[in-house]
């Protein structure tokens, strides 16, 4: 189980939320109830956060998320309930297994990374009649016919930087490079659509 090197990309957090694409019995188990399990591990000097969600509200559920802990406010930050190998033994059992996957993808970057003629930059300026002024501070985009399905943005008030979410499906083969595979996928559809440019591959952990 590679995990990202998010203390290296702008990405702050990947959901995969996949659904087994394929009857698996050995893995019934697992997936009979629901269970989450969270595991910690510094990245540098970045605390990257692992959590697994199998079972819930289908026994086809097989969900993982990897973040920052910059990404959670202070006081939300989630506390390990295991370790790091807790969580690669339960990962390697479901390598092998093809799934349908969702991918929720969160960066942050400053808003003057952005390109000036760029949609978000464009709407994030401010706009002034007299002493009135207005800034749009969020938004989001529907797409149709694209990799993406939607994104969306948020200034990040008094930091001049933007989070910016994106949104896709996929189907994917759960194997050792799959969470690296996402954050690649994700930082070059988040260069191509937000910043006008691909992004370089992700480090990784392990």
């Amino acid at each position: 189980m590679r995990i990202p090197n998010l203390s290296t990309s702008e990405c702050l957090n990947l959901t995969a939320c996949g659904e087994l694409a394929e009857d698996r019995p050995e893995l019934a188990k697992y997936l009979a109830k629901k269970s989450r399990i969270v595991a910690t591990l510094m990245q540098g000097e970045t605390q990257v956060l692992v959590g697994v969600i199998s079972g819930g509200y289908s026994e086809k559920h097989f969900h993982v998320d990897i973040a920052r802990s910059s990404f959670f406010p202070a006081s939300r930050i989630p506390k390990a309930t295991t370790s790091i190998e807790e969580i690669e033994e339960l990962y390697r059992r479901f390598e092998g297994v093809k799934v349908q996957v969702s991918i929720i993808a969160t960066f942050e970057v400053p808003i003057a990374d952005l390109p000036e003629n760029g949609l978000i930059r464009g709407l994030t300026q401010d706009f002034r009649s007299g002493d009135l002024g207005m800034r749009l501070l969020r938004g989001g985009i529907d797409i149709r016919g694209g990799a993406l399905e939607s994104f969306d943005w948020e200034v990040q008030r008094g930091l001049e930087r933007v989070r910016v979410t994106i949104e896709a499906q996929r189907s994917e083969t759960i194997d050792d490079n799959y969470l690296v595979r996402l954050v690649e996928w994700s930082e070059i559809q988040f260069g191509l659509m937000v910043k006008g440019v691909s992004s370089g591959k992700t480090k990784t952990h392990s």
